[in-house]
């Protein structure tokens, strides 16, 4: 029985390339014996991933140009699409024209994370592996700055020193902020309640910088601004403001990292025209000043 994983046994950072030449690449990296990905570019040509493997995982499909199928799903440039699966040979279709990056992440990864919760995302995760043997899609929601970003970063990890140990640090910032956006309901919910918040959330991920009053989010779900906080709070067990604040925040965090940004040209970029409120909100958030950072 083959596996994907356990196939660097000196457990190191290892690249190889699936395909490297005009038409574009296909770059294969092995971060540790769990957690594999793949960053691809193609011009004119089309290539098929198979995977003929039998390990219980899931796999994470960002489409940033063109689009990528597995099997009858469609994930278009801008989506990013989980899925699960435990016993399963199927293929990845990467597309003419088309820019992607592929996590696959086995399940005993998250086993050492489990709290034995319902609503808990990793829990939900490894439940999703080890329930079904077909191939399950989990969500496909739209991407944001903050996915983008730390997708960049992963992919053009060039560091020499600690290369696997900081690669995995942005792998678990990306795949922590992907799974805080899964879609967990309590199974009372009404079903216009989770229509309608669920579009609140994808239109909010892509506009978190500069979004739109709540009348104005209303209309674009085809309801009254009293409905959609309502039904917003049910949900996602928090307000629309709040859920905002978060996503800027965090996508702030990894920034103020970076030694490129001032605090003034972070708190901008994530939708702050004021230094001083952005610093009191990350400190409310994270119990540290930017500037300590």
């Amino acid at each position: 029985m083959e596996s994907l994983f356990f196939n660097n046994p000196n457990q190191n950072y290892n690249v190889n390339y699936i395909l490297n030449d005009k038409n574009g690449y296909i770059k294969k990296v092995d971060v540790t014996n769990s957690i594999i990905f793949l960053d691809s570019n193609l011009k004119d040509l089309k290539k098929r991933f198979y995977l003929k493997y039998f390990d219980p995982m899931i796999f994470i499909i960002a489409s940033q140009k063109g689009f990528v199928r597995v099997k009858e799903h469609k994930i278009d440039a801008g989506e990013i699409a989980i899925f699960a699966t435990k016993k399963q040979n199927f293929s990845i279709d990467f597309l003419k024209n088309s820019k992607s990056f592929t996590l696959f992440i086995a399940n005993f990864y998250f086993k050492q994370f489990l709290l034995f919760k319902n609503d808990e995302p990793i829990d939900y995760i490894y439940n999703k592996i080890n329930t079904s043997n077909e191939l399950n899609l989990i969500t496909k929601q739209p991407s944001d700055a903050l996915s983008e970003f730390l997708i960049k970063k992963i992919t053009l990890n060039e560091q020499i020193k600690m290369q696997s140990f900081k690669t995995l640090n942005l792998i678990s910032d990306f795949l922590a902020h992907r799974l805080t956006l899964l879609d967990i309901y309590d199974k009372n919910l009404n079903r216009d309640d989770i229509k309608i918040a669920k579009k609140a959330k994808e239109y909010l991920l892509k506009n978190f910088v500069k979004p739109p009053t709540i009348i104005e989010l209303a209309k674009i779900c085809k309801t009254n601004d009293f409905k959609l906080k309502k039904a917003f709070k049910k949900v996602y067990k928090t307000t629309i403001n709040n859920f905002i604040i978060n996503l800027r925040l965090k996508e702030a965090n990894i920034l103020l990292k970076e030694k490129n940004y001032s605090i003034k040209e972070v708190a901008n970029r994530v939708g702050y025209r004021h230094q001083g409120y952005f610093s009191k909100l990350f400190f409310k958030k994270y119990g540290i000043y930017p500037k300590d950072l």
